[in-house]
C-alpha cells in the first residue's frame, strides 16, 4: 500500500492532539491505514490525557464515534500507545462497515474491521457511490458479501442505498438464502426503478425471515405482499409508485393487512415515491362523492386494534376514513397534514375509534367534492353530524392545532362555541373559507379559553377567506393582536 507523508507537529510532550484530530476529520477520506503501526513509535500523550479515566475516555470516544464511524477509529488508534490499545480493545468503534468507495474491489480495509469487532454486532451500509467507477458491479458486489456474508449472525443492520437496479438484482439474489437472526434494521432505497428484468421481486432471507427485524424501510422497491418481512414490525415505510388511490377500499386492504401483521406497530408510512403495490382488481369502487356519507368500509375483515400506533402516514384522506372504520388506534398522534377529516367521521370516531392523543387535525367539509355539493353541503349542513362536532371535540384532549375548512358552524356560530369547553391543550387554530362566524362568537371562545384554569389559552389564530369576518372591525382586531401571540386576517 503506498503510503503518505504528512507532517504533524509534536513537542516534548508528545503529539499536538488537537492538530492531529482536526487534520484526520478534514482529510477523513484520505486515511486508510490498515496496516498494523509499531506501538513504540507512537508518542506518549500529553500529562492532562493521562488523568483521564478509562470510563470518561470510553464515552468520548463513542460520541466521537457516532459522527465519524468511519475516521474515528482510525484517528483514535494513531495517536498513542494508550489510546492504541484503547481503540483496539473496543469492538464497538470497529462494527461500521461502509462500503462507498468507487473503484475498489479487494476490501482489505473492511475485512480488518470485522476481525477488530470481536463478535459485536455489525452495522452495514453499501452505497451506490461504490459502483460509480466502470468495472464489473456484479464481481464486486460478491466481492462484498465475501466479507459480510461468514458474519451474517451478527448483522444487525443493513442499509442499501442508490445500488444501480441490475446490481441490486444480483445482490437481492445473494441475499435470498442468507440467515440473519440478529437483523433489527433494513433500509433499501432507490432514486428509481428501471431494471431489464422488470418481474424480479425483493424477497430475502426466505429460508429463516428475520425473526428480529423491528424496522423496515423501502423505496422504489418491488416486494411482495405476502413477504416474511412485513410480520411483527414496529415502524414500517413505504415509498410506492402506481398506487391505485382512486380505489381507496382496494389501498385500505393493503395497507390494512401491514397493520394486521404487525401488532407492535408504532409509525406506518406509506408514501407515492417509486416502485409498485400491485395491481387494482377489476371491479373499482369509486370514492364517494358526498362529503357527508359514511367512507366505504372494508368487508369481510375483523375490527382489530394497534394500541401502539402512534404514527399513519397515507398519501390519501379517504383510505385512512376507511381504515378507521377497521382498526382501533387509541395512541395515535400524528396523521398526514393533508389529512382531511369530514363529518361523517364524527359517528365513527366518537362512537368506534377515539383519538384521545392526537396532536393536529383538519376537519373539512369540502373535499374531493364537486363545486356545486360543496357549495350545498356548506350552506345545508347535516345537522346529524354537525350536532356530533362537540362530542368528537371532547374526545381530543390531547389536541394542539386545529383547523376548520369550508365549514358551516350554524346560525350566530353555534358550533364554533363548543371550542370553550374541549380541546384543553389547544394552541392553534385555524379557520379557512368557513361560513356562519360571528367576531363575539370568536371573541368569547379566545376571552374565555384564555381565563380558564383548566384550559390552554389559544397562542394562534388565522382567519382566511371568511366571508363573514371580512370586515372585523379595528377594535376587534386590536383585541386579537394585543391578546395572542400572532393573529392573521385575510379575505
Amino acid at each position: 500500500m503506498q503510503s503518505r507523508t504528512h507532517k504533524i507537529t509534536t513537542t516534548s510532550k508528545g503529539v499536538d492532539h488537537a492538530q492531529f484530530l482536526a487534520w484526520s476529520s478534514a482529510k477523513a477520506t484520505e486515511v486508510i491505514l490498515v496496516p498494523e503501526i509499531e506501538t513504540s513509535l507512537l508518542a506518549e500523550p500529553p500529562a492532562s490525557m493521562v488523568t483521564v479515566s478509562d470510563d470518561i475516555l470510553y464515552k468520548i470516544f463513542l460520541l466521537a464515534f457516532e459522527d465519524h464511524p468511519r475516521t474515528i477509529p482510525l484517528v483514535v488508534s494513531h495517536v498513542c500507545r494508550r489510546w492504541r490499545a484503547f481503540a483496539l480493545g473496543s469492538p464497538i468503534l470497529w462494527t461500521r462497515l461502509i462500503f462507498d468507495r468507487s473503484g475498489v474491489d479487494s476490501f482489505e480495509r473492511e475485512r480488518v474491521w470485522v476481525s477488530r469487532s470481536n463478535g459485536a454486532p455489525l452495522d452495514i451500509e453499501i452505497n451506490g457511490k461504490a459502483f460509480e467507477e466502470s468495472g464489473d458491479g456484479a464481481q464486486r458486489v460478491r466481492r462484498m458479501m465475501q466479507v459480510l456474508e461468514p458474519h451474517a449472525g451478527r448483522w444487525r443492520s443493513l442499509r442499501l442505498s442508490n445500488i444501480p437496479n441490475d446490481t441490486f438484482i444480483i445482490l437481492g439474489n445473494l441475499l435470498t438464502n442468507m440467515a440473519v437472526p440478529n437483523l433489527e434494521t433494513l433500509v433499501v432505497t432507490h432514486r428509481t426503478w428501471r431494471p431489464r428484468n422488470t418481474k424480479w421481486t425483493f424477497r430475502p432471507f426466505q429460508t429463516t425471515g428475520a425473526p428480529q427485524l423491528r424496522r423496515l424501510t423501502l423505496r422504489s422497491t418491488p416486494i411482495e405482499w405476502d413477504s416474511p418481512l412485513f410480520h411483527n414490525l414496529h415502524r414500517l415505510t413505504l415509498g410506492v409508485l402506481g398506487v391505485p388511490w382512486a380505489d381507496q377500499v382496494f389501498v385500505a386492504s393493503k395497507v390494512y393487512n401491514l397493520l394486521s401483521q404487525s401488532p407492535d406497530l408504532e409509525e406506518l408510512i406509506v408514501s407515492s415515491v417509486g416502485g409498485f403495490m400491485g395491481s387494482p382488481p377489476r371491479r373499482k369502487l369509486q370514492p364517494t362523492d358526498d362529503a357527508w356519507s359514511i367512507p366505504p368500509a372494508l368487508d369481510g375483515v375483523p375490527s382489530i386494534a394497534r394500541p401502539k400506533l402512534t404514527k399513519l402516514f397515507v398519501d390519501s384522506s379517504e383510505v385512512i376514513d376507511t381504515l378507521l372504520q377497521s382498526v382501533q388506534m387509541p395512541a395515535l398522534k400524528a396523521l398526514p397534514v393533508k389529512y382531511r377529516m369530514t363529518p361523517s367521521m364524527a359517528p365513527i370516531i366518537c362512537n368506534n375509534n377515539r383519538l384521545p392523543c392526537l396532536i393536529e387535525l383538519t376537519i373539512d367539509t369540502g373535499r374531493d367534492t364537486k363545486a356545486e355539493a360543496a357549495e350545498a353541503s356548506r350552506l345545508a349542513f347535516r345537522a346529524e353530524h354537525i350536532s356530533m362536532l362537540q362530542e368528537l371535540l371532547s374526545t381530543l384532549n390531547s389536541l394542539e392545532e386545529l383547523r376548520f375548512e369550508n365549514f358551516h358552524f350554524g346560525e350566530g356560530d353555534k358550533w364554533m362555541r363548543c371550542l370553550t369547553g374541549s380541546c384543553p391543550k389547544l394552541k392553534r387554530l385555524t379557520l379557512i373559507s368557513c361560513e356562519g362566524l360571528t367576531e363575539q362568537g370568536i371573541y368569547e371562545v379566545v376571552n374565555r379559553r384564555k381565563n380558564a384554569e383548566n384550559m390552554q389559552a389559544l397562542d394562534v389564530l388565522w382567519i382566511l377567506q371568511c366571508r363573514n369576518l371580512a370586515s372585523m372591525t379595528e377594535g376587534c382586531v386590536r383585541w386579537f393582536t394585543v391578546n395572542m401571540e400572532r393573529f392573521v386576517l385575510s379575505a
